[in-house]
C-alpha cells in the first residue's frame, strides 16, 4: 500500500489548528483548542491499527495520553462547555476507531463522515435524555465569553496605543472602534451559535484527517489508503442531497420549524463543497506546489471564502473542471 511521505503539510495543519485561539476564528471556532479532538483521534488510530493485527506500542503511548488529556480542563472554558466538548471527543474517538476497525473497504472520507454520523447521533439521543436546552444555553454563554476577551484584549491595545484610534476610523472616541469590533463579534457569535453542530461536524471532520495524516508517518503499519490531496479531493455526488435538503428547509415557509437544521445542513455540506471547490483551484494553479498552503490559507479565510468556493465545488459536481481541461504546469 502506498506510504505518505513528507511532514510539511500536516505540521502545517496543527499549525493552523493551534493558532485558532489567537484569531478572530475563536468567534466562530467550535472547539478552539483542538487538542482535546487531535489526541484521542490520533489514539483511535492507534487502537484501530493494534486491533488488526499492528504494534502495539503507539497504542499504549497515545490511548494513556488521550485520556490524561481529556481529564484535563480546558483553558478559559465555562465547566458546562468544558464537559461538552470533552464528551464530543471522546463519542467521536470511539466512533472512528470503531468504524476504522471494521471499515477495511471504505477510504478516510467514508470512515471520517461515518463516524462524525455516529457521533452526532449518539450527543442528540444524550441531550434529548437529559436537558434538551442546556447545550445551547452552554454554546452561547461560552461564544459570549470569548467576545467579552476579545474585546477586553482590544481595549486593551487600544489604551497602549492610542494612535490606533486615528487609523481604524475617523471617530474621535476612544470606544468607537472597540464597540464596532464588539457588535461584529457578537454578530458572529450568535450565527456561529445556530450553525454550533454544523461547524462542530466540520472542524471534527478536519481534526481526524490532520489525526490520519500524522497516525502514518508515525507508523509503519496501515489502516487505510493514504490521503487525497487536495487538487484531487472530490466525493460522491450523491452528498449533492444535504445541500439540496438544507435549501429546502430555508426556502419553503412551511418547513420553518426545520430552519436552523437546514442552516447546518447548508453550512455542512456546503464547506464539503467549499473544499472541493479549493481542490479544483489548487489543481489548476500548480498541482504539485500549493496544495497545503493553500489549505493553510483556507483555514483562517474561510468564512469569507466559503460561499464562492461551494459554488465552485457544487459545479464541479456537474461539469467535472479538472477532467476538462489539464493543467500546464
Amino acid at each position: 500500500m502506498q506510504r505518505e511521505h513528507g511532514w510539511r503539510g500536516p505540521l502545517l495543519a496543527v499549525l493552523a489548528l493551534t493558532l485558532i485561539p489567537l484569531t478572530q476564528l475563536r468567534v466562530i471556532a467550535p472547539i478552539e483548542q483542538t487538542i482535546i479532538l487531535l489526541i484521542p483521534a490520533i489514539a483511535a488510530c492507534a487502537f484501530a491499527s493494534w486491533f488488526k493485527g499492528g504494534r502495539g506500542v503507539l497504542a499504549l503511548i497515545w490511548v494513556p495520553l488521550a485520556a490524561w488529556t481529556l481529564s484535563r480542563p480546558l483553558l478559559g472554558s465555562n465547566p458546562q462547555f468544558d464537559d461538552l466538548a470533552r464528551g464530543w471527543s471522546l463519542i467521536l474517538a470511539a466512533s472512528f476507531a470503531l468504524v476504522c476497525c471494521f471499515g477495511d473497504r471504505q477510504g478516510f472520507l467514508a470512515r471520517g463522515l461515518i463516524a462524525v454520523a455516529i457521533t452526532v447521533f449518539a450527543a442528540f439521543v444524550i441531550v434529548m435524555a437529559t436537558r434538551p436546552a442546556a447545550p445551547q444555553e452552554t454554546v452561547l454563554a461560552e461564544f459570549a465569553q470569548r467576545t467579552d476577551q476579545m474585546v477586553a484584549t482590544f481595549r486593551a491595545g487600544m489604551a497602549k496605543f492610542p494612535w490606533l484610534a486615528t487609523v481604524t476610523g475617523p471617530d474621535p472616541s476612544a470606544g468607537s472602534p472597540a464597540s464596532s469590533m464588539q457588535d461584529l463579534l457578537e454578530a458572529n457569535a450568535r450565527l456561529s451559535g445556530v450553525v454550533f453542530p454544523a461547524l462542530l461536524a466540520l472542524e471534527s471532520l478536519l481534526v481526524l484527517a490532520v489525526a490520519w495524516a500524522l497516525f502514518h508517518r508515525l507508523s509503519r503499519a496501515r489502516i487505510g489508503a493514504p490521503l487525497t490531496p487536495l487538487r484531487e479531493f472530490r466525493f460522491s455526488d450523491e452528498l449533492v442531497w444535504g445541500v439540496l435538503l438544507g435549501a429546502t428547509a430555508l426556502l419553503l415557509p412551511t418547513l420553518d420549524a426545520f430552519r436552523d437544521a437546514g442552516w447546518n445542513l447548508l453550512v455542512f455540506f456546503g464547506g464539503l463543497y467549499a473544499l472541493r471547490g479549493a481542490g479544483v483551484i489548487a489543481w489548476f494553479l500548480a498541482p504539485r506546489r500549493v496544495g497545503v498552503s493553500l489549505f493553510v490559507v483556507l483555514l483562517f479565510l474561510f468564512p469569507f471564502l466559503a460561499t464562492g468556493l461551494g459554488l465552485l465545488g457544487l459545479g464541479d459536481t456537474w461539469l467535472d473542471w479538472r477532467n476538462r481541461v489539464r493543467p500546464t504546469s
